[in-house]
């Protein structure tokens, strides 16, 4: 996905510190603690101490995957190193290069809200109309699956109102087409460029709010005959509403070039997604994409998603993409995070690690956090090791503090220990990235510098002690 925690809220490794192998409560003395060193060499994945502990104390870089673009790293070399956009491109994404996006102009983008729930659309002005079925302009559209992969269409020109999805769309609405495989609403003119809200087809969502979207909306079935409804939107009025959902518009003031860089980044991996058969990306999991603006009822206010300072580092970027090795070859698919910590993570798309020195940008609250996990939630998710003592890393990338980001680990407990990966460690505890290292551990060496992804010598530490 592209950003697991966006910039709104995405050398070498440290010696042994003998001093801080263990706590002093464990040790008496010199001759204990050299003892206990001894020990640990002669049984490298053992642990140290198996006592039940009450937490875990974690310290960490980054928020997010790490790969590619940093957001808060972008502002950084924006706004206190004087980058252009096409330099944090470049820094970011390695063997790829600046190049013309080509034909495509429009991009679809399943809308997820509405996911196995009716397609309920509203318009200010009354002008909506239905693909391929005669009558209207309306005011108001639901599209029902009546039947399997077969939708009937009611209409209203009267008001605009969301019904539910038991709503029986008694008086006031008719009947204007059934047994349609999907169904395409839009305004009667293009309207995708207009600078009014209300120009703009509205989706009624079942939490009551009403999301105003630019370009069309189409009611259709998923590979699993499921209810979805896409929006058919032009790209670059797609990226309005993804660049200012993704970097804080107020960055333009220092750091335009940061969210220059965003729209590239963003028209780049929205472009390069083929995630379904009927829509090429989505709103959520994919890239952040909440619409043209929002209200919590079709006649409440508006509340304004796109800026006119983000609007214009979309317009200055207009059209350019990042393609893999050449401008000929294909459109990089350019995965971003809110913080790398101070490394961006190397991955299969090809994006070498480097370091990323923007990233400890005054402000970014993600650069260095810390963690504390309870030795309850720790036996939830991992019943098998009973009770918990404690963690060993075992395998880090090699940048950066600590020898880098957690590869492989062991949660231990009384009755064993749990093999999980860094990544798989971070989403069952909602850690922020996978850079971290217990406080208060008994520390080795990392693996050298230059020997990125190589195995580490374990990191053995019962926290919280």
């Amino acid at each position: 996905m592209a950003n697991s925690g966006t910039g709104k809220l995405k050398a070498d490794p440290e010696s042994a510190d003998i001093s801080h192998m263990t706590s002093p409560r464990r040790l008496v003395g010199a001759l204990g603690a050299w003892v206990l060193l001894l020990a640990w060499l002669w049984a490298p994945g053992g642990r140290v101490g198996a006592a039940a502990v009450g937490s875990l104390d974690l310290t960490g870089h980054g928020y997010g995957h790490g790969i590619g673009l940093s957001q808060w790293g972008a502002y950084g070399y924006a706004a206190e190193h004087g980058w252009t956009a096409a330099q944090i491109l470049d820094h970011y994404y390695g063997g790829t290069v600046a190049a013309t996006a080509g034909t495509p102009d429009n991009i679809t983008v399943r809308l997820m809200n509405l996911d196995d729930a009716q397609t309920a659309v509203v318009h200010d002005n009354g002008a909506i109309v239905i693909d391929g079925v005669a009558g209207g302009p309306w005011r108001s559209v639901v599209i029902r699956e009546t039947a399997e992969r077969s939708y009937s269409v009611w209409a209203r020109s009267d008001a605009a109102t969301c019904p539910s999805a038991a709503d029986p769309l008694g008086a006031g609405w008719s009947v204007v087409a059934s047994g349609l495989g999907s169904v395409t609403v839009r305004p009667s003119t293009d309207t995708s460029a207009s600078t009014l809200f209300s120009d703009l087809l509205a989706v009624c969502e079942p939490s009551g709010k009403v999301r105003s979207y630019r370009g069309a909306v189409r009611a259709v079935n998923g590979t699993d005959n499921e209810n979805r409804t896409v929006n058919d939107v032009p790209v670059e009025q797609y990226l309005r509403s993804v660049v200012a959902s993704e970097m804080s518009a107020s960055w333009a003031a220092l750091g335009s070039a940061a969210l220059q860089a965003q729209a590239v980044a963003a028209r780049s991996y929205g472009l390069a997604e083929n995630k379904y058969s009927y829509a090429k990306t989505c709103d959520q999991v994919c890239e952040f994409y909440p619409g043209a603006a929002w209200r919590t009822s079709p006649a409440s206010a508006y509340n304004r998603v796109e800026q006119p300072s983000v609007d214009l580092a979309v317009q200055a970027t207009a059209g350019v993409v990042r393609r893999v090795g050449s401008p000929q070859g294909p459109i990089a698919y350019t995965m971003f995070s809110a913080s790398s910590g101070g490394w961006t993570a190397a991955s299969s798309l090809g994006f070498p690690a480097v370091e990323d020195l923007g990233d400890a940008t005054a402000g970014n609250p993600n650069h260095t956090w810390t963690a504390s996990i309870s030795a309850a939630a720790l036996e939830r998710s991992y019943p098998a090791i009973g009770t918990f003592t404690g963690v060993t890393i075992t395998q880090r990338t090699g940048q950066g503090d600590w020898g880098g980001r957690v590869v492989a680990m062991t949660v231990d407990g009384t009755a064993g220990s749990v093999a999980v990966t860094g990544d798989q460690f971070r989403r069952a505890m909602g850690l922020k990235s996978n850079w971290f290292t217990p406080t208060g551990a008994a520390a080795t060496p990392g693996p050298e510098a230059g020997c990125a992804g190589r195995t580490a010598p374990p990191v053995t530490a019962t926290a919280g002690a």
